[in-house]
């Protein structure tokens, strides 16, 4: 008898615990996104705005109620069109970026909005000058700081399309907060982007 008593008890101990841990498992997700930015430079009068993209991988963990955290790491276009009168030029550089953002979701039903703020670091894969009136392009890798960091603010919401997948967007600002260029202090990175991933739990 008491041989059954502690099988019973030694099964009810193991079917809480697998409960547990499917459950704690079922909070985290991952999938792709990708998205288009508008960038620029900030601190610098002479630029304006420059299309680009986005794109890569996601992880997330959230808890039942509010709270979580997103690891990405992606690949990002930057930069900036530079107009002066002796000049026109696009400056496109793209970089290896990974952020990890802190998240505050509201409600816990199928429709998730969210807000979140981090940092991220970003390492330079790429950086050209092409000038807009005669198409010549120049190699700038000799020129641009190969680290870029900063921090992002944004918003968006995770959309639940069926069991353990969503449909995640966003809309954030990016700015970085060390000097793009070795031999221009002032000049910093800054983008607004709009990004779609769909997730899935794990």
């Amino acid at each position: 008898m008491k041989l059954n008593i502690r099988k019973i008890q030694l099964f009810a101990l193991l079917f809480l615990g697998l409960s547990v841990a499917a459950h704690a498992q079922s909070r985290w997700s991952a999938g792709p996104k990708v998205g288009v930015n508008q960038a620029t430079f900030t601190n610098d009068d002479t630029k304006s705005w420059n299309t680009g993209f986005n794109g890569g991988l996601f992880l997330t963990y959230s808890d039942i109620h509010h709270l979580g955290i997103t690891g990405e790491l992606l690949y990002v276009t930057k930069g900036a069109e530079v107009e002066t009168g002796q000049q026109d030029v696009q400056i496109n550089l793209g970089y290896l970026e990974a952020p990890l953002l802190f998240r505050y979701f509201f409600g816990q039903g199928g429709f998730r909005p969210n807000l979140f703020a981090g940092p991220y670091a970003a390492y330079n894969l790429s950086a050209k000058r092409i000038d807009q009136r005669t198409d010549a392009e120049t190699n700038l890798e000799d020129r641009v700081e190969p680290l870029d960091l900063g921090f992002l603010v944004g918003g968006g919401a995770n959309i639940r399309v069926m069991d353990h997948r969503w449909i995640n967007v966003d809309v954030r600002y990016n700015q970085g907060i060390t000097r793009v260029l070795s031999d221009v202090p002032d000049v910093r990175n800054g983008a607004f982007t709009l990004n779609v991933g769909y997730a899935f739990g794990l």
